[in-house]
This record gives C-alpha cells, structure tokens and sequence, in this order.
C-alpha cells in the first residue's frame, strides 16, 4: 500500500517524465488489429496495446521475443528449465520466444497468433516442455502486437491473460512507391551465445498487374546462453539452427478486391549434451536432438463493397492449414556392474490443424459494427517409444511398460465462436461493445496403442471428451477531455478451456520403490477470468504518457493435485495425481509509460521512464502468487541526429525483488540494475548498420522465473543471465 500512496502521491509528475518506448519517433503512428479485429490507431483504443517494430533501432537485431520486449512494462518471456534436464523447448539460446509472462500469466493463458491463426498451443508435461511461440523465426516478422488482459470476445479460449500477434512481413514494407525490385540481405550476431542470424528477402510488385510478391529466406545458428557464472560455462552445450521460407503473393483484382497466398515453412534442429556425472540417478551421460517443423498456408481474401450495403461493406475471408510436428531422441548411458546399458527415447509431438474465418464489417449511422465466424479443426497425437540395449540386446519393455506406448488417446479439438462489436462515437465519447458465443468441442479417438497401454490402469483408462459453450462480453469507453488528453476504462472476461492433454492425462510407473500414476478428470471446467482496467493517456507535442491501472479476479484454475492412494491391479498403494480447478487470483497493479522531447522538432535529445508494478495472490491461501514480475524500471536517454541518420540510446533497467510464499525457501534473486547502448547509422541509402553493448558494467543477476521452484544457492551460478556482450548487423539493399 505504500508504494501505491506514493503512485498516487507523485502522479502529476509521472505524467510529465514517464515515457513511452512503442517507438523512435512521438509522431510515428502506431496500427493495430489485435485489440479490435479492425484498423485502428492504438492511442484510439480502450486498453492496453503495445505494437513493437522490429525495424525500430532496438530491435535490429534481435533473434527472440524475449529481447524484443525486455524494455516494455507489465511483460516479460521467461525460459523456465532444470538444468541438465529435460526441457525441450525452453533451453535459452534457443531463438525462441519461451514463455510469455503478461501480468503475471503465462503459458497456454496467453494466446499466441501468426497472422491472425493460431500457433502451435504449448504443450507442458512430464519430461517434455515446449512453449507456443517456438515455431517462427523473427526475421521474417514486420511488427508484434501485445495485447495485455483477456481478449476472449474476440479470440476464444486461451486469450486469458492476453494476446501476442505476430505479423508477417509484406513486400509493400520492403518497395518504396516508385520501386518495383529489391534485394535485401540482412545479418546480426548475438555475442551472448555465439548467434547469427542471416536473411535474404526479394520483393516485387507490378501497378500493370496488380500483382505483388515477397521471398523471406532465414537462417539462424546459435548455441545456449552463456551465464555470467563464476566457471563461465555452457551449461547445456546446446547447438541450435532453425531455417525458414516465407513466401507471400498478393493480386489486386480491383482497388477494393485483394486475394492473398501465404506460404511458411520452418524447421529446428537442436542437439544438447543434457548431463555428465551422477547428476539424475546413475546415468552417466544424457544427449537429446531435438527436430521441429511447420508448415502453414494461408489463403485470404479481402473486399470492399463500393454499393451502399447495409450488410456489410467489407468482408475478410481466410482459409488456412497447420502442420506442426516436434520430436526429441533422447540418449542415456547408465552404468550396470561393469558394463553400460544405452537407454534411447523417442518422444513425438503432432499438431494438424485447419480452419476458416469470414469478418464483415458495416456501418449505420455512427455506429461501425464488426461481426464475424470462425472454425477450427485440430488433430493432436502424442507417442514415445522408449528401448535398451545391454549386452547387445534391444528390449522395448521398460518399467513394466512395452513401447511404443500412448498416455494420452489422439483427439480432435474444434472451435467454433461467433463475435459481434460496435464501435460508436457519441459526441467525446467513444463506445466499443463486444460479445462472443464460444462452442469448444474435444473428441477423443483412442487407438489400439493407447488402449494397450491403459489394460489394466483403473481409473487412468477414462476416455474423457469435452463440449462446453462459453459466452465472452466486453465493454470500452474512451473520453476525449481536449484534444490532447483522454481517459479510458473498459471491463472484460476471458476463459481458457482445458486441453487435451490436460483433460486426458495418463502416466504411471508401478514399478517404481515408490509406485505413483496420474489419471484424468472428467469434471474438469474451464478457467475464467474478469479483468478491470483504467486509464490515463495524454499526447502533447513534446511528450505522450499514459497511467494504466487494472484488477483481475480468476477463477477455477487448473493445477495437479494429489489425491488419495489407490490400488491399481495387483499393486497397493498407488501414488495418484490429477489436474483439477483447485483455486482462485487477483492479480492487480500500475504500469507508466512515458516520453518527453527535449528539443522542439522530432530530433535532437529525448528521455523515456517506463514502469511496472503487479501484484499476485492466491485468494484461497492469501499467498503470494509465483509467476508474477517484480518491479520494472526502464529509463533511456535518445539522440536522434538531424538527417536522421544516426540514433544511439542508452537504456537502463532496474528489476526489484521477486514476492515469495512465506515457506518458500529457495534462491531469491536480489534486485539489480543493468545498462545497454544501442545505435544505429543508416551510412547510404542501401545500407544500415547496427550496434550493440548489452549489460556494459557486466553485472551479474538472474530472473526470478527463470529459476527453478526450490533451486537452493548451490549450482545457482548456472542460471545467471549473460554478462556483457555484443551485437551488431547489418541491413544491405540492392
């Protein structure tokens, strides 16, 4: 409560340092369709929408969300991992983009999208861990959208704590009006783990034809971060390349009518030395490769009635399909008498999905009404297959169970939602209202392989299936009080439905000195969420600001939990876990955001403050809730030169004290502050150059949630982010 008296207490002197960090430029504006599904100026908007340009000097270069967004408050990525342990999507290095953090929620409680479709969902389990936003190379990206608090009215299920949208690029953003060709190459690399990243992009467009084309080709290769410890080691030896093709066809048919064609295609490989010693059991050693591939194709349409129709003078049409695949062959060594037993595991992740959205939009009087269907199709299989090999004989049978085995049945997800928003203006107020009608439907389909696993299981063999409707409202007012300052509130609610694998979750190891197994919950119900936002938005011809406040209360939050032991065929005492909606949060807090012109024009000097503060409670223990970002300052000063050339900025940003349960006993990361300076020189009309000296003073700290739960102090050297390093590119056009 002291730290909000003094918010409040010091308020008018926000409104006047604290700066914004959206981009280089005050008068630049900033486009969105995430927080509307319609074109809309983000300073327009009741909410909170931070749209990040990847060709902004801070973020040339970068290779994953995690440095994208360090600068912003109220979001973080975070890699969570055990050291020298399975965690296959999450090693750092990976040119990922980890777990986002959006006020304290994370993981499949934030839905990530390319394009408006969703990616991959995050798939989180016993052995495997492989966050949503590991599909996708940056380099092919033009802007990210952040939308922070539930966007369920116009995203569904898993927009609970927000949205991240990632936007491709298009050769329009490559040609300039009078160009017809280019050619352009860019490269970067990342001294914190050994990163280069490269790309070649070939853009074209015929006013003749209406025809306009774009080739994005990427590469990426890197190894794991190297922590600022006191061995200076890689902790994992992890090596990692991903490759990509994007390809992007447009045709004018008319200057209202547009058909579009989008091919992507990625692929990852990452091989990582897991363990040497008595780290996890007896195994001596533990290696795994790592394989990822998507392709997605994207067909869109998109028109506009010159006809005075009063259903509809837009309309939006997409079709697309999905196929994702990501596999893990882990390799072990455990020593037996005299000799060693070679322990291979293959674990196989598969993600189909397809679907189609029709949006229309119109407008009666002063009202803009956006309206709209979408359905999706998506296909999960999850497989392993497991063997030894002792004395030169292979066996499939291991812990009592004989692979290749299933513990989960393939399933079917179907979403289906139908949305309805009005936008209306009434004289300085500014209305949007927006309601969503959700049908979300898992079939399971098991298979002989799953069935053989489960003979005999108990309670373990349940076939679970899902069909649940879900209504999803907003509301949103802005009030304009001059032409230069608007105040803005708007109240919304979110759910994330369960998924299949946390509905039909199936493991057990009877074989174990301490026999245990996890079985699934038919009872399981969605999670949900109302969400409270104000806020306070200024724009004046020196500096812009803008005060947020928000309270969130969720609800039926799905957790593992132990239940009683059972009997499971001939063996007693069963250790039995399951997934079930075991609580409640409130999550609320503050987040300031500001820049401030020291000269009259555009160029010259500026200085930026940003923050961000949130709380988090378990409402049912009172607790401090994991998860939550501690205090985030970021201040910067900007030198723009007056030809534009030339822009340098040095950042500094303090991190405070992560909140704890009061039995937490773990490593508690102390509060620091680092600085980067960053620049960028545009020496010709062809090329650009950039540069980079990130944690200059080579402080050494660590991100709380990027620690284990529990990590005692010893080995805690290993998590330590990088020390200091550089990065610099280039950006060549022909």
């Amino acid at each position: 409560m002291k730290f909000i008296n003094f918010l409040l207490a010091t308020s008018p002197l926000l409104l006047h340092c604290l700066p914004v960090f959206t981009d280089t430029d005050s008068d630049t504006i900033k486009i969105t369709v995430t927080g509307t599904r319609t074109e809309r100026n983000v300073d327009e908007i009741p909410g909170s929408i931070t749209v990040l340009d990847l060709q902004d000097n801070r973020q040339s270069g970068t290779f994953e969300l995690k440095e994208l967004i360090k600068y912003e408050p109220g979001i973080s990525v975070y890699d969570p991992r055990e050291i020298n342990y399975r965690s296959s999507g999450n090693t750092r290095g990976s040119a990922s983009s980890g777990n986002v953090n959006i006020r304290g929620l994370s993981k499949n409680r934030v839905l990530m999208l390319r394009d408006g479709i969703r990616l991959p969902a995050g798939f989180y389990a016993v052995g495997y861990d492989y966050s949503n936003g590991n599909s996708l190379n940056f380099c092919s990206l033009s802007t990210v959208d952040v939308f922070k608090g539930p966007a369920s009215v116009l995203y569904g299920s898993d927009a609970l704590g927000g949205v991240v949208s990632f936007n491709s690029m298009k050769a329009t953003e490559i040609l300039e009006d009078n160009e017809s060709f280019k050619i352009e190459k860019t490269f970067d690399f990342d001294g914190s783990n050994q990163g280069v990243a490269s790309s070649m992009r070939l853009a074209g467009k015929s006013d003749k034809t209406g025809l306009s084309l774009l080739t994005n080709l990427c590469t990426n290769q890197s190894r794991e971060v190297k922590p600022n410890s006191a061995d200076d080691k890689y902790v994992n030896n992890a090596d990692i390349k991903s490759d990509s093709i994007n390809v992007n066809v447009s045709k004018i048919i008319d200057g209202e009518n547009k058909v579009s064609f989008l091919i992507d295609k990625f692929k990852k490989d990452k091989n990582m030395k897991r363990a040497e010693g008595n780290l996890r059991g007896d195994y001596t050693t533990q290696r795994s490769i790592v394989k990822t591939a998507k392709d997605r194709y994207v067909l869109s349409w998109n028109y506009k009635s010159i006809d005075d129709n009063p259903f509809f003078k837009s309309v939006k049409a997409k079709a697309y399909y999905q196929n994702f695949h990501t596999s893990d062959l882990w390799l072990e060594e455990k020593p037996f008498l005299s000799v060693s037993e070679q322990i291979t595991s293959d674990y196989n992740l598969y993600d189909d999905m397809h679907g189609v959205e029709f949006q229309f939009g119109t407008s009666i009087n002063n009202h803009l009404l956006t309206y709209g269907i979408d359905y999706s199709l998506t296909d999960n299989e999850y497989i392993q297959d497991k063997y030894s090999t002792l004395y030169g004989v292979e066996s499939h049978t291991y812990n009592g169970d004989n692979y290749p085995i299933k513990r989960s049945p393939d399933s079917e997800t179907i979403r289906f939602g139908l949305y309805l928003q009005d936008e209306v203006s009434y004289e300085n107020l500014d209305f949007i209202i927006g309601i969503r009608l959700d049908n979300y439907v898992l079939n399971p389909h098991p298979d002989n392989t799953y069935l053989k696993y489960c003979k005999g299981g108990g309670e373990s063999c349940q076939i679970v299936s899902l069909d649940l409707t879900n209504i999803s409202p907003k509301i949103g007012v802005t009030r304009y009080l001059d032409d230069n300052l608007e105040i803005w509130g708007q109240y919304s609610r979110g759910f994330r439905a369960p998924t299949w694998w946390e509905l039909q979750a199936t493991h057990r190891n009877l074989t174990a000195d301490e026999p245990y197994q996890s079985i699934p919950n038919p009872n399981l119900k969605p999670e949900s969420s109302n969400s409270y936002e104000i806020g306070l938005r200024g724009d004046y011809k020196r500096y812009k600001f803008e005060l947020i406040g928000f309270y969130n209360t969720y609800t039926d939050f799905i957790e593992g939990i132990e239940k009683e032991n059972q009997t499971v065929g001939d063996v007693e005492d069963v250790r039995t876990y399951t997934n079930n909606n075991v609580g409640g949060a409130r999550i609320w807090g503050v987040e300031f955001i500001n820049k401030f012109k020291l000269t009259p024009d555009k160029n010259g000097f500026s200085l930026k403050v940003g923050a961000g503060y949130t709380f988090g409670q378990d409402t049912i223990k009172g607790q401090p809730l994991n998860g939550i970002d501690p205090l985030k300052i970021v201040s910067g000063i900007q030198f723009i030169s007056s030809d534009n050339k030339f822009v340098t900025e040095l950042i500094s940003k303090y991190v405070g004290e992560t909140r704890r349960k009061e039995d937490y006993s773990g490593f508690r990361p102390k509060p620091f502050i680092n600085f980067d300076l960053l620049s960028r020189y545009k020496y010709s009309d062809s090329l650009d150059l950039s540069f980079g000296i990130y944690n200059i003073f080579n402080k050494t700290y660590y991100f709380s949630n990027n620690i284990s739960s529990g990590q005692s102090i010893k080995g805690i050297e290993q998590f330590a982010e990088p020390g200091r390093h550089f990065r610099l590119g280039f950006k060549y056009n022909f």
